[in-house]
């Protein structure tokens, strides 16, 4: 809508929306974008562990293979008070309210880890005490936030080199940015993979294997329009 506005005599036809349109219409500007990308090794490891209780002539209940988990987990140097907690106890207490015979007791831990090396020790660990109901459900790094900037800003500054090489390439240079966007962006976080699909074995000798996790990918592309001085 329209308005018109009476000052000194004069009328003043304002449209809404008018500035808007000025953007950098006018501008003379150079449009690039940008991408960088950085590799990072995750550091935030979550296990999950189931344990069954154990039937026959050695029955052994929850508790007593709990008590021996946290004691194997401890050699392998996890803080079991700070870095492990209960998942899923639905079963467990299901067993434990209603004692159905055809229910059997279970219970799931969360663990924590941070490195490659310590889930090849709990594997290990907790095999020899026959727990081998373990699975990797995600993994991440604790400063993943913190790398997503740093890879924006270098895509944006790559973007940057790039106006100013083509400002030149054509004998002038380049103002301010006058318009910033993120055009693309592809980051994985490892939810809910196979551990045969994100852990790299190295074999340097016949006694010596080097276990490593894939390496974590952040990718941006940074689009900028530059004014052309």
């Amino acid at each position: 809508m329209n308005k018109m506005i009476l000052i000194s005599g004069f009328l003043l036809g304002t449209t809404i929306g008018f500035s808007q349109q000025k953007n950098f219409i006018d501008e003379n500007y150079i449009e690039v974008t940008g991408s960088a990308e950085m590799e990072v090794v995750p550091d935030e490891i979550y296990l999950e562990v189931t344990i069954h209780e154990k039937d026959g002539k050695e029955k052994e209940t929850i508790e007593e293979q709990e008590k021996k988990m946290f004691a194997q987990l401890t050699k392998a140097g996890v803080d079991v008070e700070k870095d492990v907690s209960i998942s899923n106890m639905m079963s467990y207490l299901q067993y434990r309210w209603l004692r159905k015979d055809n229910i059997g007791a279970k219970k799931s831990y969360r663990i924590l880890v941070h490195d490659a090396a310590t889930v090849e020790k709990i594997y290990e660990l907790l095999n020899e005490i026959e727990i081998s109901s373990i699975a990797i459900v995600s993994m991440n790094h604790s400063k993943i936030e913190e790398f997503r900037r740093t890879v924006k800003v270098d895509a944006l500054k790559v973007a940057k080199e790039k106006a100013s090489d083509f400002a030149e390439a054509i004998g002038q240079k380049i103002g301010k940015a006058i318009h910033i966007r993120e055009v693309q962006k592809n980051n994985h976080e490892f939810i809910n993979q196979s551990v045969v699909s994100n852990i790299v074995v190295r074999q340097e000798s016949e006694n010596d294997m080097q276990v490593e996790f894939e390496k974590i990918k952040i990718r941006y592309t940074m689009s900028a329009k530059f004014k052309l001085e």
